[in-house]
């Protein structure tokens, strides 16, 4: 009994492992760690962000406090990270932080947590300056002698409160924009690459291509096929995403302030993008179907695949944008359709369409119109193979 499952397991394993293919999906394991760490090493914080300050006025106080922290204070608020207005009201003194910033990126958020905890400590330091001032000893008597309020400038919006919270804001597309658009792209090719698959699994597809249907028709139909199930997914995943954006404001008490006026131009580009980059998905998963003698070699390269539509995922999980990122990590982003999908919903935050995203209509059109090129040579080299019946 023991020989005879010894022997079947032996069967089984032998089974799976004399494919090649297999071993592709052994090794993706590795080729995802690598990228999530060359990715995360080129999005990491940098341990130290130079602040350059301009403060309006002169309070040798606040100068000094300031410069203490190795702060650059500026003479012109031109290329300043962020203003600094104050008003004395009889040593009471209302303190109004401007911080300016492009996008929302690493760079930025290390500035702006350094500018908070300098800001922090400056009340309590401003306090002990009045007490030993007056040779006062308690406390109590100056409890808050400082009010400081922000002002966040995020191109051409404004927001009356802390640039911290257009960082908690930008986790709906740090995390939740990347994350559903990944799944959303492997359902697609999972789709397209069923629609072929299951065809040739039960011969339907000889049948087809024996039918007085040119080639080009069957790989079209399948192709608008996946177009169809590609914009509807699309369109449930902006709904989703505009409720949970809707809902994370309404959490924080942001609504009011965290909802830019309605920007046709961003909403029509992001919708543009996230369907070309399904649509590219789709038409990796046909060609994965048309190589594809079953469904287990399908799943072996859908694995291999998810790669192009992982990394840029990762990368905007890490916090990474196009703005600072540069070498080759740059170049492969730019390359990857998803990665345009994903970096434009920045633009509802800071209402700025990103430069880089004309080029991803580009990059969709011709890598789409490559992997579709390579599927029409992989149907028109299938050949037809239906059973002859010998007469009599």
């Amino acid at each position: 009994m023991k020989g005879k499952i010894r022997a079947l397991i032996k069967k089984d394993v032998l089974d799976v492992l004399r494919d090649p293919k297999v071993y592709l999906g052994f090794l993706l394991p590795l080729i995802i760690f690598a990228a999530f760490g060359a990715i995360s090493q080129a999005t990491a914080p940098p341990s130290y962000a130079p602040l350059r300050v301009y403060v309006e006025g002169k309070w040798g106080l606040l100068t000094s406090y300031l410069k203490s922290y190795g702060i650059n204070i500026t003479s012109v608020p031109q290329g300043a990270d962020a203003i600094i207005s104050f008003r004395n009201a009889s040593g009471f003194m209302e303190l109004n932080v401007t911080f300016l910033m492009k996008d929302v990126n690493q760079l930025y958020y290390a500035k702006a947590e350094e500018l908070n905890y300098i800001m922090d400590r400056l009340i309590p330091y401003y306090r002990d300056y009045l007490l030993n001032r007056s040779g006062l000893q308690n406390y109590m008597i100056i409890e808050n002698p400082a009010n400081l309020s922000f002002t966040t400038v995020l191109n051409s919006a404004v927001y009356p409160f802390n640039p911290l919270y257009i960082f908690e804001m930008s986790q709906v597309e740090e995390l939740v924009a990347p994350t559903i658009l990944f799944a959303l792209s492997i359902e697609v090719a999972e789709m397209s690459a069923t629609l072929i698959t299951v065809e040739q699994e039960e011969k339907t597809l000889e049948v087809l291509l024996s039918m007085p249907v040119r080639r080009w028709e069957i790989l079209t139909s399948k192709m608008i096929s996946a177009l169809i199930i590609s914009v509807l997914s699309s369109l449930f995943y902006i709904i989703g995403l505009f409720v949970f954006s809707t809902e994370y404001m309404a959490f924080f008490g942001l609504q009011g302030y965290l909802a830019p006026e309605f920007e046709t131009s961003v909403l029509i580009v992001f919708i543009l993008l996230l369907i070309m980059s399904t649509v590219f998905a789709s038409s990796l998963g046909l060609l994965v179907g048309l190589i594809s003698k079953d469904l287990r070699v399908a799943n072996i390269y859908l694995g291999i695949i998810t790669v192009p539509i992982l990394i840029p995922t990762l990368f905007f999980i890490a916090g990474g944008s196009l703005s600072y990122v540069s070498g080759p990590l740059k170049y492969v982003l730019l390359a990857l359709p998803p990665t345009y999908a994903i970096d434009v919903t920045r633009a509802f935050i800071t209402r700025v369409l990103p430069p880089y995203w004309g080029m991803g209509v580009l990059v969709s059109v011709i890598e789409t119109s490559i992997i579709i090129y390579a599927a029409m040579l992989t149907i028109s080299g299938k050949k037809v193979k239906l059973p002859h019946h010998k007469k009599g």
